[in-house]
């Protein structure tokens, strides 16, 4: 409904007041004009479109908007020259979150000057809105991001490039529901800078400044002389267990736990409007976000489990679970121009904000994302390091895989326990385990091959695990060992329970309620005994 057709690049578009209530809504995949002027009382509306498509209005110059610019959830605006946008009207760019339930935060960045911190989520309790506090590596109520650091307030807004922490509204549903967030004021345009400082090791919490996607591989090559290539995300719902981050790098990201969305074959290549996130400065001087960086892909608000479109030969995405819940995730990938040594290129480093979790470890650090060197071969082994502060029990399981590793002909995958000796097919099912609390850098390997002529697990103290219960009982797990009876002892070596016939490899004993020392003599069905001490 454009008046003289759609327009070109060339173009000077003027939205007229004519006291027409039909306005033009852009519903085309993409237009490009010269320069755009809304009257007052006259609107323009970009509309929303279905993820993974391209819908948007490209501006060479200027914008100058005395009426109403609505910019539609996954819509965008791309600017190309470095110019001012002015006017007296109102520009609202929608972004619609990920499946969040109420007490669940979400990192935010504004699209538009001036929004009203506050205002932007009105029913959020005013101590729920955060910055990022460098120095501390801590979330701070007070403005880090303005000299002086002053306290958060009714009068603070949303600083260009920067990123916020913010809870769900306190009206919103208790399950899980997508919340849209609506930002008014002038659009951002041109170059934006966010100073960068390597102090509290250098985690600097940003954000897309841009009414549109900005394309990741563009952000991080005009930056990659200050920050390290990995970007992380936060993915966590309230209360959960395990890292509150999903890591991104060379574009294959961790894939997180606890699903906000259902894994898919998406292109994150791309961080979408309104989206905050951290990077991690390796020297002093200024971030750069660009219009350079723009584009009019479209995305869902960066969520978990997102799989890479990057091009490489194969990959894998592992889950660690407690009680069927995911507390930990890693990716493995197997791309040319990695190593299996630590490449700064291509790796991603767990953030080690969680006591609990699953990394590949190489050369002493631990890592979200790991790519390893091609050609492929069966004979690689890739260590993992499980790390927990609470003992009990747990499993390995693949989230996804693709390449060499897909169905039909492809490429088994094993996990090997170095401390049971047991090889497992994790194309079958997932790895159950138990565990002491601690940090255990050589018990797993994915490996490719099954060792047939593995030896039967050695039954020792360290293959047994005792724990307590929600039920304040002792659960006793041995691994893949047969448990035949369970003595229990007081130090005096007096025998007070006696457990039979158990013939499983996990029970739970009740030794009664009294404080004290207790010595477990535990029998497999082999006949062979451990002893485990426990504190009642």
């Amino acid at each position: 409904n454009w008046s003289f057709g759609i327009p070109t690049s060339s173009t000077d578009v003027t939205i007229p007041s004519n006291g027409n209530s039909v306005y033009p809504i852009i519903t085309v995949d993409e237009i490009v004009i010269n320069s755009l002027t809304i009257s007052s009382g006259a609107s323009l509306t970009i509309a929303s479109v279905a993820t993974f498509q391209s819908r948007g209005l490209t501006v060479t110059n200027e914008i100058i908007n005395n009426g109403t610019f609505t910019i539609e959830n996954n819509a965008s605006l791309i600017q190309v020259n470095n110019v001012t946008n002015t006017g007296s009207g109102s520009t609202i760019v929608k972004r619609n979150s990920s499946l969040l339930k109420r007490l669940d935060y979400t990192l935010w960045s504004s699209p538009v000057a001036s929004q009203n911190l506050f205002g932007f989520s009105p029913q959020t309790l005013v101590n729920r809105f955060y910055t990022y506090n460098q120095s501390s590596n801590l979330y701070s109520q007070n403005d880090m991001y303005t000299s002086g650091n002053p306290a958060l307030s009714s009068s603070s807004t949303f600083q260009n490039g920067r990123g916020y922490l913010i809870r769900m509204p306190d009206n919103h549903p208790t399950t899980a529901t997508t919340w849209t967030g609506q930002f008014s004021g002038i659009p951002n345009n041109g170059q934006i800078e966010v100073p960068l400082s390597t102090a509290g090791g250098g985690y600097t919490l940003v954000g897309n400044p841009y009414p549109s996607p900005i394309n990741i591989d563009t952000f991080l090559n005009q930056n990659l002389s200050k920050i390290s290539p990995t970007l992380w995300f936060w993915r966590k719902t309230n209360g959960d267990p395990g890292s509150a981050y999903e890591t991104l790098t060379a574009g294959l990201a961790s894939g997180g736990g606890n699903v906000l969305a259902e894994a898919s074959e998406t292109n994150d290549r791309y961080i979408q409007t309104g989206q905050g996130f951290f990077v991690k400065a390796n020297t002093t001087g200024n971030l750069q976000f660009t219009n350079q960086q723009r584009s009019g892909v479209t995305d869902t608000f960066y969520r978990v489990n997102m799989i890479s479109s990057t091009p490489a030969i194969g990959r894998l995405w592992l889950h660690l679970k407690s009680n069927d819940v995911v507390v930990g995730s890693l990716a493995i990938a197997y791309r040319e121009g990695a190593t299996n040594e630590l490449d700064n290129d291509f790796d991603g480093k767990y953030i080690n904000d969680s006591p609990l979790s699953l990394s590949s470890f190489v050369q002493g650090e631990e890592l979200s994302v790991q790519h390893r060197a091609v050609p492929f071969l069966n004979t690689d082994v890739v260590p993992l390091s499980f790390k927990t502060n609470v003992a009990g029990t747990y499993s390995i399981a693949i989230n996804a895989f693709d390449g060499l590793f897909s169905d039909g002909e492809g490429q088994s995958i094993y996990l090997k326990d170095n401390l049971t000796g047991s090889v497992h097919n994790l194309k079958i099912e997932p790895y159950g385990f138990s565990s002491e609390a601690g940090v255990f850098t050589s018990r797993f390997e994915i490996v490719y091959q099954s060792t047939l002529s593995i030896s039967s697990p050695i039954f020792n103290a360290n293959q047994v695990v005792v724990y307590k219960n929600e039920g304040n009982n002792f659960i006793v797990n041995a691994g893949n060992t047969l448990i035949s009876n369970i003595n229990v002892f007081d130090l005096r070596g007096r025998l007070l329970y006696n457990f039979k016939d158990i013939n499983a490899n996990q029970t739970s004993v009740d030794v009664g309620q009294s404080n004290q020392v207790l010595l477990l003599q535990i029998t497999s069905k082999d006949g062979e005994q451990v002893i485990k001490k426990i504190i009642r």
